[in-house]
């Protein structure tokens, strides 16, 4: 079989009204290639057209799709030396477009080449001679990028043609939410490649204004979030629009200098705006772990847009479970999901059932999977028997001790349910649940309080207790822990401070009692309107959770040196950048899960003594 001149990757979903133009337009090029089309889980009929025009379909799963994860498989599935990248709703503007790119894979140093618009600080300097350039019709002001560039424009795979070896060699980031096109440029022009761009090959990007205020406000927010933490800076910021403002003001006439106030052009600014706030990066705890869990529930389901119960809201005063809550509602956010559309229930679904479920449910995470908070362990059996039809995820947990009984009930519930996803947050829990429960889908994902930015702490607010000394002891003395670290600090005289030690809010203490009085005392049928579906929908969940985060900051912040036996202790005190001396007490929960996600202001004591040492050191 002939080796094609060229092919062409066409990543589509659900593209049915342009796939053909898209497709044809690369048929109707000089010379022939391949095409290949990356489909995702269109159902209106994009996959039958693709396949009646010739076009070779791949298959993926929805949940599996990003766009790198996409390309990469389209350039494995590829045959030619250079592959053409295009989105499904994008065309070649003529058809001498391929002809004319391969003529720039002439000169082995160059790796990619982008018809968009150049970045501003790329030098100019021509990839052919003259006398190339005017054979090939081509503008003059050929540039190559020479440096990482954050910006909107810059290289782009809606249209867009790379070496197939390079890409090989150097595959697109797979876990990036947006901008995996320009963080492979950046990369590839780093380790000494030459990215070219030729703005008389343009092809339109103008279809992301013809989507809609939404989709256009979730394109701009999604690819500035990803661009602002790639750079490591907001990339967009209210300054910069104005100054962009005012430079369109100056240098354009009549109406066109109002541009910037289209209402197409304020939503996609005020997209940026906001996601370049969330893509600060030095603020975060852990950018990795924290991509990681996001881009395992996009993975699962589509959130945005959607409905989403989460449950087993932790009604108690254990300030962990609670930032483990408020790093939920983050990673919502995030994903798209929009606060009104969430539900947030407790643990009431042994009693009262709701009159109506969301298709995505996710309950809490934590340490309770298996026998040790039975109580806790019974949401999760709860949502597999009430929210069957649907998407259930299970947040990022560990598995202190589990016995057979036990996990004969939870395969019965996984089975029952049949789309059971399981979020673990150390290998050692990840393996006991790939080994006992294969009718769920498993993944290794960071706690959810690990999305909880210094930012976000500095705005739940808990000034820090002058009284207590600069180096501390917070250990816990529940059924989690062996209270070694507690007998000891205590024994050397050292204060021993503790989340459960605290009293809670007012406000926490009244919400806990008329809980329960409503869960007792009332009539079913009014407590299930208040417990299910008055109660959920109101913020009160949300400032329980930061009231009992604020009481834990309390005890942690101003602290130099924490020693501790509690997770989350240790991940808000190195969050807020105080260094913490970790030791397990318990089931090594600790130790296990920084081995999997390792934290440079976390260290580990061989044991209780050598902790309280460090105190003195």
């Amino acid at each position: 079989m002939t080796k094609p001149l060229f092919s062409a990757v066409i990543r589509a979903k659900d593209r049915a009204h342009t796939i053909a133009a898209a497709i044809q337009s690369v048929q109707a090029q000089t010379i022939p290639g391949e095409v290949i089309v990356v489909d995702s889980g269109s159902t209106d009929g994009t996959v039958e057209i693709a396949e009646s025009l010739g076009a070779t379909v791949i298959r993926i799963a929805p949940e599996s799709f990003t766009y790198g994860r996409a390309i990469n498989i389209g350039v494995r599935a590829s045959s030619a030396d250079a592959v053409l990248i295009l989105s499904a709703h994008c065309v070649l503007p003529n058809a001498a477009w391929i002809e004319q790119a391969l003529g720039f894979f002439e000169d082995p140093t160059v790796a990619a080449l982008n018809g968009f618009d150049p970045p501003r600080r790329a030098n100019p300097t021509s990839r052919l001679s003259p006398g190339r350039s005017m054979e090939l019709g081509l503008a003059t002001d050929i540039v190559r990028q020479s440096e990482a560039w954050f910006s909107f424009t810059g290289f782009s795979n809606h249209g867009s043609m790379v070496r197939r070896d390079v890409a090989l060699a150097e595959p697109f980031d797979e876990m990036l939410e947006a901008c995996e096109d320009k963080e492979w440029a950046n990369r590839v022009v780093a380790r000494g490649g030459s990215v070219v761009y030729v703005p008389g090959m343009s092809v339109s990007g103008s279809h992301r204004r013809r989507e809609g205020a939404r989709l256009l406000y979730r394109r701009a927010f999604r690819e500035s979030r990803a661009m602002s933490r790639l750079a490591g800076s907001p990339i967009w910021t209210s300054g910069r629009y104005a100054r962009h403002a005012l430079r369109m003001f100056g240098a354009r006439r009549g109406f066109s200098r109002l541009a910037p106030l289209r209402p197409a052009n304020v939503v996609e600014s005020w997209g940026r705006l906001n996601g370049a706030r969330q893509g600060r990066t030095p603020e975060l705890a852990d950018l990795t772990a924290v991509d990681s869990l996001v881009s395992t529930l996009s993975s699962i389901a589509d959130f945005r847009g959607e409905a989403v119960d989460i449950l087993g809201f932790p009604l108690h005063d254990n300030c962990g479970d609670n930032a483990i809550w408020l790093g939920q509602n983050d990673v919502l956010r995030r994903l798209g999901v929009d606060p009104r559309r969430i539900r947030r229930m407790s643990n009431v679904l042994s009693e009262f059932e709701p009159r109506s479920r969301a298709q995505i449910a996710l309950v809490r995470g934590g340490g309770y999977f298996g026998d040790l908070w039975v109580h806790e362990f019974q949401a999760f059996l709860d949502a597999c028997r009430l929210y069957a039809g649907g998407t259930l995820v299970f947040m990022p947990q560990s598995i202190a001790k589990i016995s057979p009984a036990t996990i004969a009930e939870a395969q019965r519930a996984i089975a029952a349910h049949g789309d059971v996803h399981l979020m673990f947050r150390d290998h050692r829990s990840l393996a006991i649940a790939e080994d006992n429960f294969p009718g769920a889908r498993t993944y290794l994902c960071t706690d959810s309080a690990q999305a909880l930015s210094r930012i976000d702490l500095e705005k739940v607010g808990g000034a820090p207790d002058r009284d207590l000394p600069p180096k501390r002891v917070l250990a816990r003395s529940d059924a989690e822990g062996d209270g070694s670290l507690v007998a000891a600090a205590k024994e050397r005289g050292h204060m021993v401070l503790d989340f459960v030690g605290t009293r809670s809010h007012a406000f926490n203490r009244l919400l806990r009692w008329g809980h329960e009085f409503a869960r007792v005392r009332l009539p079913r049928r009014v407590a299930r309107q208040i417990l299910c579906e008055i109660l959920p929908r109101t913020p009160v969940y949300d400032l329980h959770a930061r009231l009992e985060v604020r009481r834990a900051l309390r005890l942690i912040r101003g602290a130099e040196l924490l020693v501790t036996d509690r997770l989350h202790a240790a991940i808000l005190a190195s969050s807020l950048g105080i260094e913490v001396v970790a030791v397990d007490t318990g089931y090594g929960k600790l130790r296990t899960y920084f081995d999997a996600w390792p934290n440079s202001r976390v260290t580990f004591a061989e044991n209780v003594d050598d902790a309280l040492d460090r105190l003195h050191g």
